[in-house]
């Protein structure tokens, strides 16, 4: 479970580095987003950073009571499906971000109409994630006959 999550992190940091450092600079060279700077960080922030937050939280967690995880398996065609559904997840916010200066159309227009296609993904990886990082885990307990 411990390696599972942990990967699922990296992916995560890795897949939003790119997106969040062309925003800061897009951002800070004030060229491309002047005068719509907090609609644009307010479209893109709850797309990675919620996800990323919850990822860091559990594993921090985990890293101050250790062993609590550590003995669980996870399935490994779960993982793959998860693996994927965030790497593609992450692709399309990325994809976004850099096919955006390319359209015609105003920019804040174009990540508005992104969400048409973004958050049924987001739902999917919100939800995958949410099983693999979700600390409330308890085994059912067997019934005594008595």
């Amino acid at each position: 479970m411990i390696i599972a999550r942990n990967r699922l992190l990296k992916i995560w940091f890795i897949g939003s580095a790119l997106p969040i450092v062309v925003l800061i600079v897009q951002t800070i060279l004030g060229t491309k987003y002047e005068g719509i700077e907090e609609q644009v960080w307010g479209w893109f922030s709850p797309l990675i950073f919620p996800t990323i937050t919850l990822m860091l939280g559990v594993i921090g967690a985990g890293a101050l009571t250790p062993g609590e995880s550590a003995d669980k398996t996870v399935n490994n065609f779960f993982l793959k499906i998860t693996t994927w559904v965030s790497i593609i997840y992450l692709f399309i916010v990325a994809l976004v971000i850099l096919l955006e200066p390319m359209s015609a159309q105003p920019s804040i227009k174009v990540f508005t109409k992104s969400n048409l296609f973004i958050t049924p993904v987001q739902g999917l990886a919100t939800a995958a994630l949410g099983f693999l990082f979700s600390t409330t885990r308890t085994e059912p307990k067997k019934e005594q006959l008595g």
